[in-house]
């Protein structure tokens, strides 16, 4: 059985050899509320992802055009903001929406 760190995603045989990583690294499982158990941080419906706001609009049953809103609000927001990384999902939707995304308004 492998054991995965949830946090860093590296993996362990040796069960004794995870706990010893958890320990040392602080490493553990997040709990905000985005899924009803513990689970790995800026997964899918995490609140620590700037994506989650999308993906729960999604599993609600939004309409495509409230989708593809709240995706814009998120690539603008990974645009102006001084985080080095953009969210897959706003990588997405500037590739879907070509040179208006080079657009600073």
């Amino acid at each position: 059985m492998m054991f995965r760190c949830p946090d860093c995603r590296t993996r362990r045989k040796d069960y004794g050899l995870f706990t010893q990583h958890l320990k040392s690294s602080g490493h553990r499982k997040c709990g905000c509320g985005g899924y009803p158990y513990a689970h790995r941080p800026c997964s899918r419906y995490c609140h620590k992802s700037q994506a989650s706001v999308y993906h729960e609009a999604a599993r609600r049953g939004e309409s495509h055009e409230v989708l593809h809103e709240i995706a814009i609000e998120l690539m603008l927001d990974a645009t102006f903001s001084t985080e080095r990384r953009k969210p897959a999902l706003a990588i997405r939707v500037e590739a879907e929406l070509g040179e208006l995304a080079d657009c600073p308004f």
